[in-house]
């Protein structure tokens, strides 16, 4: 069975590369949403408290996590990726700015969580520039994948960007 994903869409590309780390049993089982700081916006976000699995290995934050979003350029937006690490933490690797930005690669040993678009001269993250990406193992068992697969259910969530 040949997965692919469209490429002209990158969010849905990112988040088609995440579900397929999904299949292989990464991904979150609970908590783990992804808001604009609570204690009042600025360039970070507030992750809740979750369990995670990469490669197998349980993972988990035993409270709310926040994490620095680095500084916006001046011109361009950019996408950040927040992530669950092998090693119980969670972080943000920064995209690359300009005209026609796109997230960065997922690096190995990480389960995606969320997707954050930072604004050119933002000064804050608030919950508009927040994508929830996380993919639910809790909702799919591993005997349940081929048939959903097969059926195009799983897949059928990225359709062709217009």
């Amino acid at each position: 069975m040949v997965i692919a994903f469209v490429a002209n869409d990158d969010l849905r590309t990112t988040e088609g590369n995440a579900l397929v780390a999904g299949i292989g049993r990464d991904g979150a089982i609970s908590g783990l949403a992804t808001t604009q700081r609570a204690a009042g916006a600025n360039m970070s976000v507030d992750v809740a408290l979750g369990v995670w699995y990469i490669n197998n290995v349980r993972n988990s934050t035993s409270g709310v996590t926040n994490v620095v979003i680095a500084a916006s350029d001046p011109t361009n937006d950019r996408y950040d990726i927040i992530l669950g690490t092998n090693a119980n933490t969670i972080v943000a690797v920064a995209g690359v700015a300009g005209a026609n930005p796109f997230p960065p690669a997922i690096p190995a040993n990480r389960t995606l969580i969320a997707i954050v678009r930072v604004p050119a001269a933002a000064v804050s993250i608030v919950n508009a520039n927040i994508r929830d990406a996380r993919i639910n193992l809790g909702l799919v068992a591993p005997d349940q994948i081929n048939e959903l697969l097969a059926r195009q259910i799983l897949i059928g969530i990225y359709p062709r960007a217009v």
